[in-house]
């Protein structure tokens, strides 16, 4: 299924790719991919959490730097913090709380546990060693659960995923912007900057891999992602 029908299906969020375009003040841009709210489970952003203290620690995953620029002083965080609180403001209108059903939790509690990956076929052992993080598993599961397309940049997530045999989209971060070229709602130029030097080298998003032999770049002409050796 190509990228634009995957998108239409509706998309639920894990807290790397949220915070990549989030970050990079790309919020809006994220909505227009999208079309619609993202879906947001609550261990990414907890709708509870969203108005209380900075002082006060976050649970949900992508508060958690407000927590970091106040208490630990990361400067890394200080032009993203008013970003962070612009988005989670706006709930209804950028993203939508996800109300974990029984069945959604209980599929969480499984893929966070390593014995998952017994079930799985054709998944390289590297991925096997632990379970799914908090965050992944819950997006995992409401992907599943609900028939919605996966906005995730964790490799073992969408290894499992697939392992598992389930046919659900999977879109990164550099995939989503690549699109966003192709469909003139960026310049290339201005996509392959937001990923490689913002997402990438200010915000420190993982673009490595084969133990570090290996980059992902967004490149241009035309629009495409690629690893090159390093």
């Amino acid at each position: 299924m190509i990228i634009s029908e995957s998108l239409k299906k509706g998309c639920v969020i894990d807290t790397s790719l949220l915070s990549n375009f989030t970050f990079a003040g790309q919020a809006h841009l994220l909505g227009q991919l999208v079309g619609a709210p993202v879906f947001v489970p609550p261990t990414v952003i907890d709708p509870n959490e969203v108005a209380v203290d900075d002082f006060l620690v976050p649970r949900s995953e992508f508060l958690k730097p407000l927590h970091e620029l106040h208490g630990q002083g990361h400067e890394r965080y200080a032009s993203a913090a008013p970003l962070i609180r612009a988005f989670a403001a706006n709930v209804g209108i950028l993203w939508r709380p996800v109300e974990l059903t029984l069945e959604e939790v209980e599929l969480a509690v499984r893929f966070r546990n390593r014995t998952i990956w017994n079930e799985t076929t054709g998944v390289d052992s590297r991925f096997k060693k632990k379970g799914l993080g908090a965050g992944e598993a819950e997006v995992c599961a409401v992907g599943i659960i609900r028939g919605l397309t996966l906005l995730i940049d964790d490799q073992a997530a969408v290894e499992l995923v697939q392992g598992l045999g389930y046919d659900i989209a999977c879109i990164r971060t550099c995939m989503l912007l690549q699109h966003a070229a192709r469909t003139s709602l960026l310049s290339c130029e201005t996509a392959m900057k937001l990923f490689n030097e913002e997402i990438v080298d200010r915000y420190g998003f993982n673009a490595i891999r084969d133990r570090g032999r290996q980059r992902l770049w967004l490149r241009c002409n035309p629009p495409r992602c690629e690893w090159e050796a390093v």
